[in-house]
Order: structure tokens, then C-alpha cells, then sequence
């Protein structure tokens, strides 16, 4: 039994790194969505041509996250990130209408 204890215990700073690394790459993408976003938004920047289809996939991987995170067993994942995804899932939607509808008229 103490040999077990010991592998898995050997294993975990391994699982502690890629979960830091995951976590840093998924932090580096919400920030670059952000900014995306943001950018179509018209808060920095100006909006180029290639922000508008863009910012309707990040609104539809929000989405699909939001499935994700409410069909979880964590409750801080159905609870919390779910509805945060969701309102993020919406408002990166809005913007992405909202800038198409300006630009056709």
C-alpha cells in the first residue's frame, strides 16, 4: 500500500503542471477572445473585416462551453461558469449582430 501511495503521489506534480499549462492556454485564449470582441465592439480599435465571423465563433465555442459546464457534476462548474459562459456566450452574440446590422445600414 505504501509503494501505491507513493506512485500516485509521484505522479501528481506531473498532473499539477499540465493542469497549470492548460489553465494558462485557456487564460491566453479568453483574453485574445476578449480583445477580439472588444474589438469588433469598437472599444480599441477600429473593427476589421475579419472580426465579425470571428466573434460568431467565439460566441457559438461559448456556447458549446456552456453545455459543457451545465451538463458538469461539479456544482461550481453547473452554478457558476455555466450562467458566466452563457452571459458571454449572449453578449459576444450581440456584438457580433449588432456590428453587422450597423454595417448594413
Amino acid at each position: 500500500m505504501t509503494a501505491a501511495l507513493a506512485q500516485a503521489t509521484s505522479s501528481r506534480p506531473a498532473e499539477t503542471t499540465a493542469v497549470r499549462a492548460t489553465a494558462g492556454g485557456a487564460a491566453i485564449a479568453l483574453g485574445a477572445a476578449t480583445a477580439i470582441v472588444a474589438r469588433q465592439a469598437g472599444l480599441v480599435g477600429r473593427p476589421a473585416r475579419w472580426l465579425s465571423p470571428t466573434t460568431w465563433g467565439i460566441a457559438g465555442y461559448l456556447a458549446f462551453n456552456t453545455v459543457g459546464n451545465l451538463a458538469s457534476s461539479s456544482g461550481v462548474e453547473r452554478w457558476a461558469f455555466g450562467p458566466v459562459t452563457a452571459i458571454a456566450s449572449a453578449l459576444a452574440a450581440f456584438v457580433a449582430l449588432r456590428t453587422r446590422c450597423e454595417a448594413s445600414t
